[in-house]
């Protein structure tokens, strides 16, 4: 709270932010970063370009937009994907209030950059190394990438990073077969990994680990609540793939 509050009250680290993504994003043509106005922008005045589009969760007036959702949804996960996997700098606060959809296009529009992360430099080798270690359902190789993502138990042993990479594999099963969890379902997982850890204590979770959690989190309830005929592990893996090739 104490590191990250203050960056969203900060409009120029957000400006900052946001004219960073608008780049990444420049050759694309189905999402859009709305441009700051540099003029009238200071420290606690963040003046944006207006867009005009639906609310991404307002599935009635998509609809009535003639608007692809399976379209909108795979736009949803290669923007991530491109953020956390190639850039290594992603928007963390996806919720509904941040997404935008223009029905020409239809484009994806990228609302409020306040809360925005850049990761380690290792970060997308050691990422893309547990998701590796996920398609192949190891959860003793798991354990160990997230030792070096700097995950550790109160004992000091792997054992409990194993217990909770079985419980992340079920998690994982789940939503391939799925697509989706529901709130029952999610209360039960909490219930599960709250159980894992308390039997072997973390002592040491990354803060942008955190981030990028609840950042999967967010994106897992939009693709509950648009209901789109997607699967998000076929647009994630060619992104694996690439970025081990380089």
């Amino acid at each position: 709270m104490g590191r990250y509050v203050p960056r969203e009250l900060d409009f120029l680290s957000e400006a900052n932010h946001a004219e960073r993504a608008a780049r990444l994003f420049a050759k694309r043509d189905d999402i859009h970063v709305p441009r700051v106005v540099r003029e009238f922008t200071t420290r606690r005045v963040l003046v944006m370009e207006f867009s005009d589009g639906i609310k991404i969760t307002d599935r009635a007036a998509l609809d009535a937009a003639g608007v692809d959702i399976d379209r909108v949804m795979r736009t949803l996960v290669e923007a991530w994907c491109e953020q956390v996997l190639v850039h290594g700098f992603f928007q963390a606060d996806p919720h509904p209030g941040n997404l935008l959809v223009e029905p020409r296009g239809p484009r994806l529009v990228l609302l409020d950059w306040g809360l925005a992360k850049q990761l380690p430099s290792d970060f997308r080798a050691q990422m893309l190394a547990l998701l590796l270690a996920l398609l192949r359902r190891d959860p003793q190789e798991m354990a160990i990438v997230l030792e070096s993502l700097g995950f550790a138990a109160r004992n000091g042993s792997r054992d409990g990073l194993v217990a909770l990479s079985s419980v992340g594999l079920e998690i994982a099963r789940e939503l391939a077969t799925t697509g989706s969890l529901g709130p029952e379902r999610l209360e039960a997982i909490g219930e599960e990994l709250l159980a894992t850890v308390r039997a072997n204590p973390l002592v040491r979770i990354p803060s942008h680990m955190v981030l990028l959690g609840r950042t999967l989190g967010l994106l897992s309830g939009l693709a509950r609540r648009l209901d789109a005929g997607v699967d998000p592990m076929l647009i994630v893996f060619p992104y694996i793939v690439g970025s081990q090739a380089r």
